[in-house]
């Protein structure tokens, strides 16, 4: 008889980096699907629950509580669970401890500063890094360890309160920020500021993530997506594919990503790994534990591939068939205002960005009218714009068209209510200012 299809018990919710449709596209042939929805957005959210309820079984549980979700997840009869949801992993994680799924110590996703130990602890990591819970804290690291230095969220996700400190006055403006008049604020965890090698290309950063596909402990597939240039301090602006890093220095990459999930037990499934290359060897920026955001569809433009199913393929120990054969090249830009900037009072058209050279699609673009703040990281983004190329050159020079288009037609006002622009990050991906630190 043939074997019954593995259960996935989804953990569903806002901001995935696979929607609940997508999910249940790429499980067709590998899974059956159940959704898990927490109560609490369910009812922020009602289409959230309407579309996983038009998929398949779902049950609107509890986050907060373990036991109720894993109870659920059982009487749907789960083998084991998956969330594409970055704030979801640490719970799928406990879910498939629950339901039998081996594992050698307790998740550490969403514990940047566990996380960063545990890396140190094996090896991986040599950065130094301390959780810190005020300025007397922060003060002793930027004492001992000195600037530039990083401050972030234990917890953070897509790059928010991100904090560089290069100078007394930014560390300064960060403990303004974060733990007003001495009172208690937010876990944060500083690190010391990683510097990667150079890229030849000027909007390329000086790191990358390494997209790892892991069954039975070792990696089945894998491979590396350039980032672009971040803009002040530490915003994500996109990612681009196919990766011109070196093969040599990719194959490189991918080893420290795969021992860096060692070090934090990762178990099969995708995951996103973002990592310094340099010649002496890559440095870890964090491990996450899903598969990384937008890239894909950047796979899906640039190469066909589904890696939704090679996610969920991993997830249920089955090697994923991954074919990355880039017929095109791609990036996706997360396009940000100035730091300065509190409000849009003018937002191009969209028909006007669609048209431009190279435009695949513009899947969104923010109102007039609408605050924003930098510190909201790449949620801070005013428009998500997918360009295509037929060769890496020809896709910069369309990226600076996009760029220069969208810089000069958003309009934003600062504190005072007066314009505030800003060309900086312009000017370093075309590359007249090559500095990154």
């Amino acid at each position: 008889m043939p074997a019954s299809r593995p259960r996935l018990a989804v953990l569903t919710g806002v901001g995935g980096s696979l929607s609940t449709l997508d999910s249940a596209a790429a499980a067709a042939d590998l899974a059956d699907l159940v959704f898990l929805v927490d109560a609490r957005e369910a009812a922020r959210y009602p289409d959230l629950q309407a579309v996983a309820t038009a998929l398949g079984p779902t049950a609107v549980v509890d986050f907060g509580d373990v036991d109720g979700c894993l109870s659920a997840a059982r009487s749907a009869g789960a083998d084991r669970a998956i969330s594409f949801v970055d704030r979801l992993c640490a719970l799928a994680a406990a879910l498939n401890r629950g339901l039998g799924i081996a594992a050698d110590r307790p998740p550490t996703w969403g514990k940047k500063d566990v996380q960063r130990a545990l890396l140190r602890e094996s090896g991986v990591s040599r950065v130094p890094a301390a959780r810190v819970a005020g300025a007397a804290d922060l003060t002793r690291f930027l004492d001992a360890h000195g600037m530039p230095a990083i401050l972030k969220p234990v917890g953070g996700v897509s790059s928010r309160d991100i904090w560089r400190l290069r100078d007394p006055a930014e560390a300064a403006a960060a403990v303004a920020a974060l733990w007003p008049d001495g009172t208690p604020g937010p876990a944060m965890l500083v690190e010391r500021f990683l510097v990667g090698d150079t890229r030849a290309q000027p909007h390329l950063a000086d790191y990358v993530s390494a997209e790892v596909f892991r069954c039975d402990g070792r990696v089945a597939a894998a491979f590396v997506t350039d980032r672009l240039r971040p803009m002040d301090p530490c915003r994500e602006t996109g990612l681009v594919l196919p990766s011109l890093l070196a093969p040599d220095a990719a194959a490189e990459v991918i080893g420290t990503a795969s021992a860096a999930l060692d070090a934090v037990g990762a178990a099969d499934g995708a995951f996103h790994v973002e990592l310094k290359p340099r010649a002496t060897g890559s440095e870890i920026v964090e491990v996450n534990g899903r598969l990384g955001g937008f890239i894909t569809k950047l796979a899906a433009y640039g190469a066909g591939a589904d890696l939704g199913a090679a996610a969920i393929a991993a997830a249920i120990g089955r090697p994923p068939e991954l074919d990355l054969a880039w017929r095109r090249c791609v990036l996706v830009l997360l396009f940000q205002p100035p730091t300065s900037a509190r409000r849009i009072a003018a937002v191009p058209e969209r028909s006007a960005v669609a048209k431009l050279p190279g435009v695949i699609g513009v899947e969104a673009l923010a109102t007039a009218g609408t605050n924003v703040d930098w510190r909201a990281g790449s949620d801070s983004a005013v428009a998500t714009v997918w360009i295509g190329a037929d060769s890496a050159d020809a896709l910069h020079t369309r990226l600076l068209q996009v760029a220069e288009y969208l810089t000069e037609t958003f309009v934003f006002v600062g504190p005072d209510g007066a314009r505030t622009l800003d060309r900086a990050w312009l000017d370093q991906i075309a590359g007249k200012e090559s500095e990154q630190v």
